[in-house]
């Protein structure tokens, strides 16, 4: 190769090598970005359910508060009304105890009356029995003696109240009132403090929550500006091989562990040399492409293809050939794509093509003789090596399957039943495959409650009549319209074809007609107007009605279609459309590259589920379940909440050691289109 050729070979090589190395630095980039913005979306997720449990917290504090605030009122109460009722006890003993002691002077006062009057009832006895004065005398004794006994009587009672009155323990009742309304008030402090912590707490949780919000917004600014640049690098590496290095590309869409495909464009003709025919010279007779380890492509040349050319055979064929014919050329083919077995070919040094080893790909384009002769250059053409690349073996991952649904089959189908997820994977049966089961947290939504048929039913028949009273309305509206229409028709067609005669003639009869002229000109066009005001008003009452009435038929329809696909409990249309319903899109980013990152404690290995296999039956799947355990956490590593809401993601990894594993490439289960599940703690 002569000094030019090599300079520019040089040029183009270090021009590639230095884009290619600035690609991956942005991917770098981006990678970089990636677990940025994860571990901000873990702050932010785990900020979130603090400041729901705070919120749960300060809700129970608030219900404490409340309950201590209407205690401590009735502990006040009952203390004052306790004061209350001892100052009265106290002077009703002292009021009882005076009439107690009355009570007996009066007692007294008449037992000696009583006394009194006996004795002049024994002398009128001995001097003058049965006289008038006499039995006088004994009427008033037999009456003095009955009210002296009820005064002794009196008296008993009126000291036994004095008694019992004492007897009344209002003293104590206040002394315990007192202690309780004491406790009580403490507790409503202690509630009322606990409350305010509970609140500071919510406060800055909330706080803390906006901070971390706002960082994963940030975050995912600085990913979304990595992704840019890595385009804009991926963008002129691109261009640049493509019209420096032949566009020679290793698409990734075609590399799997059995081959894979090099794809090029034709060297295009310089000259227009023939070789003794009517057609021209094609220049390249053959193209070879060659596969070199990434380690020795800075070193890799023109002289290394053209030995690795020499040594190439049918049984060790070292150099892949694309023979370049005239008819190709000629029937406009610009490029060309060259399928590889890897059991089929070999590297530049001999060596079978490794799984996890990484290759660049060379093309070698050999010149005609007769266009080397033509040119007096016998130099071949050798390109810059293509972007590195790597083949493995690609596992599976398990996926949620909607015919399994269809058919009333909901095992093993990426689906969470009792705590237990269960899946069936089939295509890594020769495979030593681990699977780690995550649950991603999900954004709490209102549920709305499913209707009971009888509830649909009744929903139903309001509908219809709500609908008959639309149609009836707009009936009504429609005929309105039509008579207003009909009544002013003909005032409307002249009004509205003078109308912009009026509008412009109107500024001109100011001057060159009568004000008369101009007043009527103005009060057609007032009259006008106020006709199109009525017209429009009717028109949108008319379309709120139909909006209406579409509403109601909307409604309508859903629910008679609730109501038909209900009949049957276990119909598997209902049993898809709820799973269905519970795909949403995660409300962070998440990937593969992430779930490989997932640390240990954060994720949990599923164990194969052993079935017996029926006699002569081939077995394409295997089944695996992995039990939700009390104290099992998420993919950021918080514990499952109750009746939170989860998506279930399976990654498939190899299980081999560190240098087998580099021949596998993980897979992970399609989290966007796996339904999500309530978790229900066990209790």
């Amino acid at each position: 190769m002569n000094t030019y050729n090599n300079n520019l070979h040089a040029s183009v090589m270090d021009s590639l090598r230095n884009q290619e190395l600035e690609t991956k630095s942005t991917d770098s980039k981006v990678n970089a970005s990636v677990f940025s913005l994860y571990y901000a979306d873990d702050a932010k997720v785990s900020a979130i359910e603090k400041h729901s449990k705070a919120k749960s917290a300060l809700l129970e504090k608030a219900t404490i508060k409340q309950l201590a605030v209407e205690n401590s009122n009735a502990s006040t109460n009952v203390l004052e009304a306790t004061t209350h009722e001892k100052e009265y006890v106290d002077r009703a003993a002292s009021n009882t105890a005076v009439s107690a002691a009355n009570m007996q002077v009066a007692a007294n006062a008449i037992i000696k009356l009583a006394s009194d009057i006996g004795s002049i009832f024994t002398i009128l006895g001995a001097a003058d029995l049965n006289s008038d004065i006499y039995q006088q005398c004994q009427e008033a004794y037999e009456k003095i003696s009955e009210t002296a006994y009820c005064a002794e009587i009196t008296s008993q009672h009126a000291m036994e109240a004095s008694t019992l009155t004492a007897q009344v323990t209002a003293e104590t009742v206040v002394e315990r009132a007192t202690v309780t309304n004491l406790s009580v008030t403490k507790l409503l402090k202690i509630a009322e403090e606990e409350y305010i912590k509970s609140s500071e707490i919510v406060d800055a949780d909330n706080a803390n929550m906006a901070l971390a919000s706002k960082l994963a917004t940030k975050s995912e600014g600085i990913l979304e500006k990595s992704h840019v640049y890595y385009l804009s690098a991926e963008s002129a590496y691109k261009k640049s091989n493509n019209a420096l290095n032949i566009n020679l590309t290793v698409p990734v869409k075609n590399q799997s562990s059995n081959g894979f495909t090099v794809d090029f464009d034709f060297i295009q003709m310089p000259f227009l040399l023939t070789n003794g025919s009517d057609s021209p010279l094609y220049p390249v007779e053959a193209y070879y492409v060659m596969l070199v380890k990434e380690t020795k492509t800075s070193i890799f040349s023109i002289s290394n293809a053209e030995n690795a050319l020499q040594k190439s055979t049918k049984a060790l064929p070292l150099c892949v050939k694309y023979p370049a014919t005239n008819k190709a050329i000629a029937e406009g083919t610009d490029s060309c794509s060259i399928e590889i077995k890897r059991s089929n070919a070999l590297d530049t040094d001999g060596d079978p093509i490794a799984l996890g080893q990484n290759y660049s790909a060379f093309v070698l384009a050999v010149y005609d003789t007769a266009y080397k002769k033509n040119l007096n250059n016998f130099e071949d053409y050798l390109s810059a090596p293509s972007a590195t690349f790597m083949l493995t073996n690609q596992l599976v991952a398990p996926q949620f399957n909607d015919a399994k649904v269809a058919v009333n089959d909901n095992t093993n189908n990426m689906c969470v039943i009792d705590n237990v997820l269960t899946f069936s994977v089939s295509g890594n049966a020769d495979k030593n495959v681990e699977y780690r089961c995550m649950f991603l947290p999900q954004e709490k939504d209102e549920m709305k409650a499913i209707l009971s048929k009888e509830a649909m039913e009744e929903k139903l028949v309001t509908l219809e009549l709500s609908a008959t009273e639309h149609k009836v309305e707009i009936e009504a509206i429609n005929e309105r319209y039509a008579e207003y229409m009909a009544a002013n028709e003909v005032e409307l067609k002249e009004l509205r074809e003078k109308q912009d005669i009026n509008q412009k003639m109107v500024g001109r009869l100011r001057y060159k007609y009568s004000a008369e002229n101009v007043a009527g000109a103005e009060v057609a066009l007032n009259k006008l107007r106020e006709l199109a005001i009525g017209l429009k008003g009717l028109e949108k009452e008319l379309i709120k009605e139909q909006i209406l009435l579409s509403a109601v038929e909307d409604e309508m329809a859903i629910i008679s279609s609730s109501l038909d696909e209900n009949k049957n409990e276990n119909n598997p249309k209902v049993k898809l459309a709820k799973l269905k319903a519970n795909i949403k899109p995660l409300h962070f980013f998440f990937n593969e590259t992430l779930a490989a990152h997932v640390p240990v404690g954060s994720y949990v290995k599923a164990i194969p589920v052993i079935q017996k296999a029926k006699k002569g039956a081939v077995s394409t799947s295997a089944d695996y379940s992995c039990v939700l355990e009390p104290g099992i956490t998420d993919n950021f590593g918080n514990m499952l909440v109750n009746d939170n809401y989860y998506v279930p993601v399976v990654l498939a990894v190899s299980s081999e050691n560190e240098q087998k594993a580099v021949q596998y490439s993980s897979a992970l289960s399609d989290f966007n289109a796996t339904p999500m599940f309530k978790y229900k703690a066990q209790s």
